[in-house]
C-alpha cells in the first residue's frame, strides 16, 4: 500500500458509513460551504470570548468592595507600553468618593462621581520636597460635577470619570540583583514589565492629606495587558502602586507558532541533508527549496508582532540563530553532494 493510500485509508476510517455516504453524494462545493460555515462560527465564538475576557473592564464592580472606607477612589488606565523608550503611559482619573466625609450625599459607602472635596494628586513625591513646590498630575474640583458639564448630557456616559490626566512613567530597569528577572527584552515576548510609583492626594487649600481608598489599575492594548498591585506605604501617608504588563496571549501565541514554524523548516532541510549524504535520490525541487528556506527564516522572524531586536533568549538564542546556522550549514552539502 502506497503512502497516499494509507493516508486515504486513515482518513476514511475516521468517518461512520452514513457520513461517508453523505460526503460521497454531496457536491464538493456544498461540503466546502459547510466547512466554511463551521470554521466561521468557531472563529467568531473564539474572538468574542477573547474580547470579552481581555478587552472589557468596568470600574462599577469595584465600588462596593470598600465598606466603611473614607477617602478618594481613583482609576489608573495603562493605555500604552513603549519598550523602546522604556515608558508606560497611564491615564489617571477620579472615580468617586467613599464615606460620609468625602461624598456629596454623605453616605457611608462608595459611589461614582461623588467626591465632594477638591483635591490635587501627586506622583512619586520626595519626602524632602514640600507639596507646594510640586506640580500635581491631576487637579479635581467638585464644583465641576455640580455644574453638569456637557459630557454628562450624553446618554450612556454618566459613569465616565469627570477628568482624565495622562502621564508617562518610567519602566524600572532590569538589574541582575532585582527580584523581577524577566523584566527585560531578552525574554521577549514573555517579559514582565514593572513600574513602581507612589501617589499622594492633598487638599489644595491647606495641603492636608486626603486618604486614598484605592487606585484601580488596569489596562489593555492590542499587544499588552496590564494590572496593578497597590497598598499603603508603612509609616507614610503615600499610596504605592506597582504597574505590571505582559504581552497579550495572542502575541505570545503567534511568537510560539513562528518559532515552531522555523524549527519545522530547519528539520526538513536537515532531513534532506541526511538523505543526500546517505546517497538517496532527492527531488530537484526539494534541493532548491533549501535555498528558499535560508532566506525565508529571517522574514518569518521579522513578521512577529512587535518584533524585538536580535538577541531575545526565547526566540533567537533558542530558535532563530540555531535555525539559521543549521540551514546555512546544510545548504552547501546538499548542492555539492546531490549534483556530484
Amino acid at each position: 500500500m502506497s503512502r497516499l493510500s494509507r493516508y486515504r485509508h486513515w482518513f476514511v476510517a475516521g468517518f461512520s458509513p452514513k457520513a461517508l455516504h453523505f460526503l460521497s453524494r454531496t457536491p464538493p462545493c456544498i461540503v466546502l460551504f459547510l466547512v466554511i460555515i463551521i470554521v466561521a462560527v468557531a472563529s467568531i465564538k473564539i474572538v468574542l470570548h477573547y474580547v470579552e475576557t481581555v478587552f472589557t473592564h468596568s470600574v462599577d464592580r469595584f465600588v462596593d468592595q470598600y465598606p466603611g472606607a473614607q477617602g478618594a477612589l481613583f482609576c489608573a488606565d495603562v493605555f500604552n507600553v513603549d519598550t523602546t523608550n522604556n515608558i508606560i503611559s497611564v491615564r489617571w482619573s477620579v472615580v468617586g468618593g467613599c464615606g460620609s466625609n468625602y461624598t456629596f450625599n454623605s453616605s457611608d459607602g462608595c459611589s461614582i462621581n461623588s467626591l465632594a472635596v477638591p483635591m490635587n494628586l501627586y506622583l512619586n513625591k520626595n519626602a524632602s520636597t514640600p507639596v507646594s513646590a510640586l506640580t500635581p498630575i491631576l487637579q479635581y474640583d467638585p464644583a465641576d460635577i455640580n455644574s453638569s458639564p456637557p459630557v454628562h448630557m450624553l446618554p450612556g456616559r454618566t459613569n465616565l470619570p469627570m477628568f482624565a490626566f495622562e502621564t508617562d512613567l518610567d519602566i524600572d530597569p532590569f538589574l541582575p540583583y532585582t527580584l523581577y528577572k524577566k523584566q527585560t527584552g531578552l525574554f521577549s515576548p514573555f517579559e514582565v514589565i514593572n513600574s513602581f510609583n507612589s501617589v499622594l492626594a492633598t487638599h489644595p487649600a491647606n495641603n492636608a492629606t486626603i486618604p486614598i481608598v484605592d487606585v484601580i489599575g488596569y489596562g489593555t492594548s492590542l499587544s499588552w495587558i496590564s494590572e496593578a498591585h497597590r497598598g499603603t506605604s508603612p509609616n507614610s501617608q503615600q499610596f504605592w502602586i506597582q504597574f505590571w504588563s505582559i504581552r497579550q496571549r495572542l502575541v505570545r501565541g503567534i511568537a510560539v507558532i513562528i518559532v515552531i514554524t522555523n524549527w519545522l523548516l530547519t528539520l526538513a532541510i536537515l532531513y534532506i541533508t541526511v538523505l543526500v549524504v546517505m546517497g538517496r535520490k532527492v527531488d530537484t525541487q526539494l534541493i532548491l527549496a533549501s535555498t528558499t528556506i535560508l532566506f525565508a527564516i529571517p522574514q518569518i522572524r521579522a513578521s512577529m508582532l512587535d518584533s524585538p531586536p536580535l538577541g531575545a533568549v526565547c526566540i533567537d538564542t533558542a530558535g532563530y540563530f540555531v535555525n539559521l546556522s543549521l540551514v546555512s550549514a546544510c545548504v552547501r552539502p546538499i548542492f555539492t553532494l546531490s549534483y556530484n
